[in-house]
């Protein structure tokens, strides 16, 4: 049997709830993987991945694609990818679809990541902030959230700590105040 061919067909005739499983059971493989991964495996990961989100990208109904999309939340995390691209791939899919799954686990190598990608790591902060509708996805974030702020501002990049800044700012509007103690003295820098 022809795999690319039957893959493809998997993906073509699959519910996005089932695409949105396979990817997020290859992510969690990923996860659980201690060892390292041949870099041709990843490499055929990557592939799949872009063609999965140029896909969704070109479809008039993106909506359709809102789970399987977000299951890359997975792979993210595993942390088994370059940082560069994985983060990419975030940013792209909280700009389509708003959310990643598990959002934990983003905001957990977000939180590592912000060390050595303090822009692109607050960016994705923010895209998933103003996507939370319900506005109570904060309180699970909490530690995150602040040790990704804590370092933007901390970073030398003008870009991330203004980024982190207005993020502090926006919180605050919500009342939620515990943030502004993230914040230099006015005139420190």
């Amino acid at each position: 049997m022809d795999e690319p061919g039957a893959l493809a067909r998997f993906f073509k005739l699959a519910s996005d709830t089932l695409r949105g499983y396979a990817l997020e059971f290859v992510g969690r493989s990923l996860n659980r993987t201690e060892n390292e991964i041949d870099p041709e495996i990843l490499n055929s990961l990557q592939l799949l991945w872009e063609k999965r989100l140029e896909t969704a990208r070109n479809s008039t109904e993106r909506s359709s694609y809102a789970t399987e999309l977000a299951a890359f939340g997975w792979w993210f995390g595993s942390g088994k990818f370059d940082d560069t691209w994985a983060i990419a791939q975030i940013k792209q899919i909280l700009e389509l679809t708003g959310k990643v799954d598990p959002d934990f686990l983003l905001l957990e190598r977000l939180a590592v990541l912000v060390d050595t990608m303090p822009e692109s790591s607050v960016e994705c902060l923010e895209l998933l902030m103003k996507n939370d509708k319900s506005g109570w996805s904060i309180y699970g974030w909490q530690n995150e959230t602040k040790a990704i702020l804590s370092k933007a501002i901390q970073s030398n990049s003008g870009q991330a700590i203004k980024t982190a800044e207005n993020i502090i700012q926006d919180l605050g509007k919500c009342g939620h105040w515990e943030y502004r103690n993230l914040l230099p003295p006015s005139g420190s820098k």
